[in-house]
């Protein structure tokens, strides 16, 4: 029977005041944000306003994988939050886990890379002049240095490290606070700065150098608190090229050479771990919670490898021999994955191989999730289902 009049009426007066008390909802929303981000800053605020613009995104209808690459796109990307970042020529952008567009910057680097915590990226542009700090839907500030970017660092709560040429000096250290005012800068006389990491709280940050030595290369890995102007501790690695520095724990610093694994403990205690001696270090990767994963091609040979993982306190968690050339490896909580040939095998925290997920062409790049996989090809990224693994 078809509703009366009156009560048409009454649902229409029942819809209409709903719609208005939504409306209102999103007002005191929008209203709250505004007066938080100029009370507390932009990098603050910038989570609970991410997982909006997610939401929001989430009713878009907004593209599914595969995500199309374009040339100025076919290099490199990330796992940010649950979703992608990747970095393109023309400008960065942000995906959600359904491939939907949550940010997209117009400020294109020739050469971009980036570090990513806690929700935020600081992308620079690698021997270029200009770095930005974004969170996964905003632009939170752009800056431009007087010299060229050799690497960028962003801390967990929103402290940004950025060391560049210098002008009467070999490099300069400078670290941002979240309002991006310089906080901390160090002049290195002589050496290169090739990697830097911040602690959680900013307040830590550890750059290695590479320099010369009696005519030999030489590494150092060097400590600071950002409230003092000498170092905390510095430490040389002869013969040693350090590829990566990072804070895995709130205690340990871990440090990666082309031929050796250390570790630092209470930003004063090294410890050396695993020495390489005839293997070669293939390829690595870590979390942002700390665990960590290498790849050492046993003797040199491609063809056998070794994967050793690590927890974030630098323990192993396992070691096991992988035959196949591998030629990626990626980190999440609960898995570690390897590409080898034509499909990604997985392996638990255990070290047990869980199957694998099998391609039509060769990949190039890995990344995972706890549940997803997202896979690089020479034009585009798919995204797996971890479940979808066959033994």
């Amino acid at each position: 029977m078809p509703k009366s009049p009156k009560k048409r009426k009454k649902a229409e007066k029942r819809f209409v005041s709903g719609l208005f008390k939504l409306l209102l909802s999103l007002l005191l929303i929008f209203g709250f944000l505004f007066v938080a981000s100029r009370t507390f800053g932009g990098v603050a605020l910038s989570g609970f306003t991410d997982a909006f613009a997610e939401f929001s995104e989430s009713f878009s209808g907004g593209k599914k994988f595969p995500y199309a690459l374009t040339e100025s796109s076919r290099g490199r990307y990330d796992m940010m939050g649950n979703g992608l970042i990747v970095y393109d020529t023309k400008g960065t952008k942000v995906l959600n886990k359904s491939a939907g567009t949550l940010l997209e910057t117009a400020s294109g680097y020739a050469s971009p890379f980036g570090d990513i915590r806690n929700g935020r990226a600081v992308v620079f542009d690698r021997n270029g002049t200009k770095f930005s700090l974004i969170s996964r839907s905003r632009l939170l500030y752009e800056k431009k240095t007087k010299a060229g970017i050799l690497d960028a660092a962003v801390s967990e709560n929103g402290y940004t490290a950025v060391a560049t040429l210098g002008k009467d000096v070999t490099s300069v250290l400078t670290v941002y606070d979240r309002h991006m005012r310089e906080y901390f800068k160090w002049n290195c006389a002589k050496d290169y700065i090739s990697d830097i990491a911040l602690s959680d709280d900013g307040k830590t940050v550890v750059a290695a150098v590479m320099g010369v030595k009696s005519a030999e290369l030489v590494s150092k890995v060097i400590v600071f608190d950002t409230d003092e102007t000498k170092p905390k501790a510095s430490f040389e690695f002869d013969g040693v090229t350090v590829v990566d520095v990072d804070y895995t724990s709130r205690r340990v610093i871990t440090v990666l050479g082309d031929n050796l694994r250390s570790i630092i403990k209470d930003k004063t205690k090294r410890i050396d771990g695993d020495s390489f001696e005839s293997d070669t270090l293939r390829c690595y990767d870590s979390t942002e919670s700390g665990k960590s994963a290498i790849v050492l091609m046993t003797y040199g040979n491609e063809e056998l490898s070794k994967l050793k993982v690590f927890s974030k306190n630098g323990q192993k968690k396992f070691e096991t021999d992988i035959e196949g050339k591998v030629t990626d490896v990626s980190c999440s909580e609960a898995y570690t994955v390897l590409l080898i040939g034509k499909k990604a095998v997985i392996y638990n925290n255990s070290g047990t191989d869980m199957g694998s997920i099998s391609f039509s062409e060769i990949p190039l790049e890995v990344k995972n999730t706890n549940s997803k996989l997202y896979v690089r090809f020479a034009d585009r990224i798919e995204q797996y289902s971890v479940s979808s693994r066959t033994k």
